[in-house]
């Protein structure tokens, strides 16, 4: 009698355990780029009612290192999404290949390969936004999002070409490369109110030499605070380097879209 109790749950057991099935976040695909003359792999997150509303378009986030970034970005929209603090986004991470010469804006003798940004961004604009507008339901925003060189490569982009995104997420950017470049032309088109977008910077407990070029365009955005740049910073003392994007992410989406509801 009990060796048949045993059979049956034992029966049951494996039956219950093969049908477990694999949470999904999202599909991989590969582009082959004639620009980069590379494949490269990006991972995209389609929001939870996108296969229920077959008539509804999304915005379009565009994640750098999005290997890394791909997992807590996603959940932070999920979870402000769910609560009606911003809405939904399709997530596209963009998985690196050589992470300094794409997004690096110059060339500088000490790192090497340096100095591609120019050319990945052409990949972006000309090669990815296409595909992912076919491909997906997609509305007419978008927003960039970068950590460290991610995030220098997204303050050059609002630099040399603004349009590309209607928001730049920023966290802990490498604003000090090659002498302030980046920063100086930035600091440059903030005074000269050439900046139609919003701007989300943070920085943590990261030492001077990383805080400075942050501090010295905080001031020059409080200076110019009535121009059309919207903007936000946070100095996160209690984060280091390596937390800034996953506490970041959640308050730049928070923030921005506080003030951009529809």
């Amino acid at each position: 009698m009990w060796f048949r109790l045993m059979v049956v749950f034992i029966w049951i057991f494996s039956s219950l355990v093969n049908a477990e099935t694999p949470i999904n976040i999202g599909s991989r695909y590969t582009l082959s780029s004639e620009i980069m003359g590379e494949d490269r792999r990006v991972s995209v997150y389609l929001p939870r009612s996108y296969e229920r509303s077959p008539e509804a378009v999304y915005d379009v986030l565009y994640l750098l290192d999005g290997g890394v970034n791909l997992l807590h970005t996603i959940g932070s929209q999920y979870f402000l999404a769910g609560y009606r603090q911003m809405p939904e986004l399709i997530v596209i991470g963009i998985h690196n290949t050589v992470r300094n010469r794409d997004l690096t804006p110059s060339e500088v003798k000490e790192t090497a390969f340096s100095g591609g940004a120019d050319k990945f961004r052409s990949f972006i604009k000309k090669e990815l936004f296409p595909f992912v507008d076919t491909k997906f339901r997609t509305s007419n925003r978008r927003y960039l999002s970068g950590h460290s060189y991610g995030g220098l490569f997204a303050l050059d982009t609002l630099v040399k070409t603004p349009e590309m995104f209607d928001a730049y997420f920023t966290f802990s950017p490498s604003l000090r490369w090659d002498n302030d470049l980046v920063l100086n032309s930035l600091i440059e088109k903030v005074k000269d109110n050439q900046l139609n977008s919003y701007l989300y910077i943070n920085i943590g407990d990261e030492g001077f030499k990383l805080r400075r070029p942050i501090l010295k365009l905080h001031e020059t955005l409080k200076v110019n605070n009535n121009n059309s740049l919207r903007w936000k910073v946070d100095w996160l003392d209690d984060e280091n380097h390596s937390t800034t994007p996953v506490i970041g992410q959640f308050l730049a989406f928070r923030d921005y879209f506080s003030k951009n509801k529809e």
